[in-house]
């Protein structure tokens, strides 16, 4: 999967996803009403949309067999 630029769009309403936030990759999950990303790991504060450049989906995770 490709990143995307948050210029041209958001990911879907809390969807997990990565995020390039001041130049560092963060796991998060986008909140669009509040216009920020929240931190999955909790290790940080919100990061409002503004200062995201890029982003993805996380990949899913594999199927236990």
């Amino acid at each position: 999967m490709n990143w995307i630029s948050a210029k041209d769009e958001q990911p879907r309403y809390g969807l997990p996803c990565k995020v390039v936030y001041h130049g560092v990759i963060q796991e998060t999950i986008y909140y669009k009403d509040i216009g920020q990303y929240i931190p999955i790991c909790d290790c940080s504060d919100p990061m409002p949309e503004s200062f995201v450049s890029h982003w993805m989906y996380l990949n899913d995770l594999p199927t236990p067999t």
